[in-house]
């Protein structure tokens, strides 16, 4: 029996003893519904499109923001975390932010928490959290930094190139059940800037996470790009830590995901001709919570002209947990 299993199995069974002894377990069981999303922000969509003429000009964030608001709208998790948001994205700059556009169509749902990641405070390939404010309650929020100084965003010298990514955390209670639990989103750096660099992520994103919980006793759920699959180096530190586990490879390993599902990646090419393999995209909980469900949402929305595109070159994922 695996370290994830062992350690859902006497989460179970303590609760199981607990309703065959008549004592009443601290609270119920509720499922959350969980995303995790690539934004792919406009500078990188101007270049991609530069440098790949069968790139659509759809794909610029100008015409492909209704399509990333519809389908955020349409996954309706309970929460999401979002990376690659720049100042258009997030509506700081321009008049087609993603939230307003929601907003707008009618969705009002969601609060958000991102804080700004560059040295003027304004997002640069920055990552965000998004939550249902009638399911949960923000008790606490922050962002730090992966390059070996938490709280500002800057390097160590002897940190690798381009290693300088945030990780923005919140502290939630769900308001029906009263549990708490952090979660976090996070983006590590592409291994071909830097290997070393991908890992050092990993290892200080889990590393200050321990240290701002406190206890490992703590519920919490990693989401984000590790831009690691599974067997990479980063994949490993946070995905077999002994601690979390990959709700995707834990639904796998059960059979319980489609041939579509296990045959794919969480990625499409640029030209939006074919799916990728590769699966850098990863929803990772502790003992404390069940995987349920997984889903890599790989429909296509319209944009701006009405013709129908991917609204990123990733798929957003989702899993529902019950916790």
């Amino acid at each position: 029996m695996t370290l994830k299993r062992l350690t859902i199995f006497l989460f179970t069974a303590c609760v199981l003893g607990c309703l065959c002894t008549g004592a009443k377990p601290k609270s119920q069981k509720v499922t959350i519904k969980v995303g995790s999303y690539n934004l792919m922000t406009s500078d990188s969509r101007v270049k991609h499109i530069d440098k790949t003429p069968e790139m659509s000009h759809q794909r610029y964030w100008c015409n492909s923001a209704p399509a990333v608001a519809s389908i955020i709208s349409d996954m309706d998790c309970d929460i999401i975390g979002l990376q690659e948001i720049c100042d258009s994205i997030w509506g700081w700059t321009g008049d087609k932010g993603f939230r307003e556009m929601m907003t707008a169509a009618g969705n009002s749902s969601y609060s958000w928490v991102l804080y700004g990641n560059s040295s003027s405070g304004r997002n640069s390939y920055n990552v965000g959290i998004g939550y249902k404010t009638d399911k949960f309650i923000e008790l606490d929020s922050g962002i730090y930094w992966l390059a070996g100084i938490f709280d500002r965003s800057e390097s160590l010298p002897t940190a690798p190139k381009g290693s300088k990514r945030p990780c923005v955390w919140a502290k939630f209670q769900h308001k029906e059940s009263g549990k708490i639990f952090y979660f976090f989103s996070t983006h590590f750096v592409v291994p071909g800037i830097s290997k070393e660099g991908n890992q050092y992520n990993a290892e200080n994103c889990i590393k200050y996470a321990e240290e701002l919980m406190g206890s490992r006793k703590m519920p919490s759920i990693i989401v984000g790009d590790f831009n690691a699959a599974k067997g990479a180096p980063a994949y490993k530190v946070v995905a077999e830590s002994g601690r979390w586990y990959d709700v995707y490879e834990y639904l796998k390993e059960d059979g319980v995901l489609s041939s579509e599902e296990t045959g794919w990646g969480s990625c499409n090419d640029k030209d939006e001709k074919k799916w990728a393999y590769w699966r850098p995209d990863h929803i990772t909980c502790d003992g404390n919570f069940r995987p349920v469900s997984f889903k890599t949402v790989r429909d296509k929305y319209p944009t701006a002209d009405g013709t129908l595109h991917y609204p990123s070159d990733h798929f957003p994922i989702v899993a529902e947990l019950k916790f």
